[in-house]
């Protein structure tokens, strides 16, 4: 009998995450362990095996969110082309798009350290923006975090407003967050 190596079958543990991560984003939170297993072709012990229950699933799916978001959030934020471009799969984005703005509007575990995240990001592009080398480090970080603020209020209703279903949509849409973000560090600077 010959196996072929070359594409290894993806672990119950990662498809369970990945699942979770789909299903959270597009269903809501409130959604049962067991419709969860189904739609990842498993038992409800499964879940229960792998991450302890759905919180635990929760948990895992937050941390692969975040995580992602960590590689890729820098191809955004300090992209100097014009439009952004993202690697990887397309659909993991949406799905992860859609999971971190359901966790941003039901106030989860997730949204501390994603906020952290953003305000580390956006601290190094407040810092590019200033004239001086020594900028007071509490303006720094008063400016990322005006910056955020405004920044994820509009993407928060973009998305509302017209999730993106496709890799095009997703990429205009977070060209139009970044330009948006920059703009308000822009005008930020000259008040």
């Amino acid at each position: 009998m010959i196996i072929n190596r070359t594409h290894p079958a993806p672990s119950v543990r990662s498809d369970l995450v990945r699942t979770g991560i789909r299903i959270f984003g597009h269903v809501g939170f409130g959604i049962g362990l067991r419709e969860i297993a189904a739609e990842a072709g498993v038992t409800a012990g499964s879940v229960t095996y792998h991450f302890g229950g759905k919180a635990g699933l929760r948990s895992a799916c937050d941390r692969q969110v975040l995580d992602d978001t960590r590689v890729h959030l820098p191809m955004v934020v300090s992209s100097g082309e014009r439009e952004v471009r993202l690697r990887g799969n397309s659909r993991t984005h949406l799905h992860n798009l859609r999971y971190l703005m359901r966790s941003l509007a039901e106030s989860t575990a997730l949204v501390e350290p994603l906020i952290d995240l953003l305000l580390e990001s956006t601290r190094t592009e407040v810092l590019a923006h200033y004239q001086t080398d020594q900028p007071d480090p509490d303006e720094v970080d008063a400016a990322a975090t005006r910056v955020i603020r405004r920044a994820l209020g509009v993407a928060m209703l973009d998305h509302a407003l017209a999730a993106p279903h496709t890799a095009e949509d997703l990429r205009v849409q977070l060209t139009a967050w970044r330009d948006i973000a920059r703009g308000i560090l822009e005008s930020d600077r000259s008040e």
